[in-house]
């Protein structure tokens, strides 16, 4: 598999991540109501900033494996498995109505990546 596809891919998924994680949490209040997610508790609050933490962490992994996708190869696989379960914790809530459609337009990036990820993954045996 192309070389320069790979790291164009993985660049663009750290961006990605790293475009959401940063403003939703130097930004939590305006994030919340963009993504209609009711933060109104303390705990809330908490998962909500451990997440995202969680999601700019994956962007640095990104990052590693777009600079060496031979050292990286296997935290391919852990981005492949973090975005999948992104994508059915997520659709699982909005199918059962208990959230509403912007986060769930949001994570659909994530089932493209996945995806995406899965294929180079399996290309580069």
């Amino acid at each position: 598999m192309n070389k320069s596809y790979i790291h164009k891919l993985f660049f663009s998924a750290a961006c990605f991540n790293v475009i959401v994680a940063l403003p939703s949490l130097l930004f939590v209040g305006l994030a919340s109501q963009i993504l209609s997610l009711d933060l109104d508790s303390s705990a809330a609050t908490l998962f909500y900033q451990i997440t995202m933490l969680i999601v700019a962490l994956f962007g640095w992994v990104y990052f590693k494996i777009a600079g060496d996708p031979v050292q990286y190869r296997p935290f391919i696989l852990l981005g492949i498995l973090a975005k999948s379960i992104f994508v059915v914790v997520i659709m699982w809530h909005w199918i059962t109505g208990s959230i509403s459609w912007p986060l769930a337009a949001l994570v659909s990036v994530d089932l493209v990546y996945a995806v995406l990820f899965f294929l180079v993954y399996r290309r580069t045996m």
